[in-house]
């Protein structure tokens, strides 16, 4: 018997008080945001490895395109190399 899916989900909302960060980013640390279907894919694949994320990994191409295409992607950097990303998915339009 497999262990039960836990999908976790972040919400911030809008009256949220937001609060600067404790101290500065590392030397070399970057955010950029990405459109490319492959980048979530991949991601996907190497940070869930380790969880068991299993569930989006028979998906096809057209797939992966409209899911990206409803997400912001952003990848983490530090350094010049990739230390991580975070997908943003709006409720609706008026959300953002």
């Amino acid at each position: 018997m497999s262990d039960p899916v836990v999908i976790t989900y972040l919400e911030l909302p809008a009256d949220a008080t937001l609060h600067a960060p404790s101290r500065p980013a590392p030397d070399g640390f970057a955010v950029r945001e990405v459109h490319d279907p492959a980048v979530n894919r991949d991601m996907y694949k190497r940070v869930g490895a380790d969880y068991q994320w299993v569930d989006r990994l028979a998906w096809h191409d057209d797939r992966w395109a409209e899911y990206a295409a409803r997400v912001e992607t952003h990848l983490i950097e530090l350094g010049g190399r990739t230390a991580g990303y975070y997908e943003i998915e709006l409720d609706t339009p008026e959300s953002a």
